[in-house]
């Protein structure tokens, strides 16, 4: 385990020691962009241990007070991005502040 998990995530080095693995639900927005936001390699490193890695939307927005275009947008942008930068397939999403309604969850099954 590098210095890097301990940076990313007090918790890695944790699980790791207890063979525990988790689901880092990330907004895919600010990956990279910010000193306290993990890096798209890092987030590799975490796949290559076992973790897995799932959307926490794009840029954190409620998304019960998204457009219907806007909700498309946050959902469909966090996942190809993930998927794409990451080479996984994004099965879940994690609300951001846990604001979700019938028209979020069916946008997401429309999203995949």
């Amino acid at each position: 385990m590098t210095a890097t998990f301990r940076i990313m995530s007090p918790r890695l080095p944790l699980l790791e020691k207890h063979g525990c693995k988790a689901i880092f639900f990330v907004i895919a927005g600010r990956i990279g962009r910010q000193n306290d936001f993990m890096t798209w390699t890092q987030l590799r490193e975490i796949l290559s241990l076992g973790h897995r890695v799932e959307a926490h939307g794009w840029s954190h927005t409620f998304l019960t007070d998204c457009s219907d275009y806007q909700l498309t947008l946050e959902l469909n942008q966090s996942k190809q991005s993930i998927e794409d930068r990451l080479g996984t397939r994004v099965e879940a999403l994690s609300a951001p502040h846990g604001r979700w309604n019938r028209r979020v969850a069916s946008e997401c099954v429309r999203a995949g």
